[in-house]
């Protein structure tokens, strides 16, 4: 049997050393719910930069299909190595969670800002699919993870300009900035990825192939994670872009802010 997740990706059958590694299943499967919710990101986002024609073009036309493509690629990716697990109700719980949350979401102060979550969105983003590629054996699903990180970087990259280019008007403070970084780094964890957690142990046509994570035990395996195989100068190289002061307390400025983002979970430090 084989499994296609992507145009030239095949993988054979998995092994059962693989279907039951619950951190990854939890990891591919979180990932999953969150990639294929994008559209309610774009909606909100394309609101906010109603006056930037073309950004909203940037939103629909680049990033959206790509975080979809992120969405459709996991998705078959859970489907096909844990079947028991039904992904379609799994989703619909999510989404009750997890639109309204987006919907009722303070909006950022300016432009600027709005643009700097999504850096801090999409810099942890490739940071952790950089971990998990480099933490499976399966061949087809790192190499998987190294696209979407690829993906994750370049839109990275795409905010950041947007973030310097408001930021001209705007003039936020350094503290305001990584007030900011951080208040996203810890939603990225206490919200989104808990609302994508939530559905996962409940919606099983069979008996799980590994034991049942609660989510304290899931956060503290991704700290493992993140603390093996993230680089520090990777984590300071992404993150402290934006609150950078061109100033000589950059460097210490960087780590510390590395260490803060780490520290959100437990055993990453």
């Amino acid at each position: 049997m084989a499994i296609t997740v992507a145009a030239g990706y095949n993988i054979p059958a998995m092994t059962a050393a693989l279907r039951s590694d619950a951190l990854l299943f939890y990891a591919v499967a979180t990932t999953s719910l969150l990639e294929s919710a994008v559209s309610v990101t774009v909606e909100r986002l394309g609101s906010l930069f109603a006056d930037d024609p073309a950004v909203r073009r940037w939103l629909v036309d680049v990033w959206l299909p790509d975080e979809l493509a992120h969405g459709r690629m996991t998705r078959s990716y859970v489907e096909d190595v844990w079947p028991e697990f039904k992904w379609v109700p799994a989703f619909a719980e999510f989404l009750v969670r997890y639109e309204p949350r987006r919907a009722a979401e303070r909006w950022h102060p300016s432009l600027a800002m709005e643009a700097l979550a999504r850096c801090v969105t999409e810099s942890e983003a490739a940071m952790f699919y950089h971990c998990l590629g480099s933490y499976t054996t399966d061949p087809a699903l790192r190499a998987l993870f190294q696209r979407m990180r690829t993906d994750e970087e370049r839109h990275y990259e795409y905010f950041s300009e947007l973030f310097d280019r408001y930021q001209a008007q705007a003039r936020v403070g350094v503290l305001a900035r990584l007030r900011a970084v951080l208040k996203r780094s810890a939603g990225l964890r206490d919200e989104d990825l808990a609302c994508s957690f939530a559905p996962l142990n409940a919606h099983w046509a069979g008996p799980k192939p590994f034991a049942e994570l609660t989510y304290r035990q899931y956060l503290e395996r991704a700290g493992w994670l993140i603390r093996q195989f993230l680089p520090k100068d990777d984590v300071a190289r992404m993150l402290y872009g934006p609150v950078r002061t061109a100033t000589f307390v950059d460097r210490p400025l960087a780590a510390m802010l590395s260490v803060m983002v780490r520290r959100q979970y437990p055993n990453a430090a």
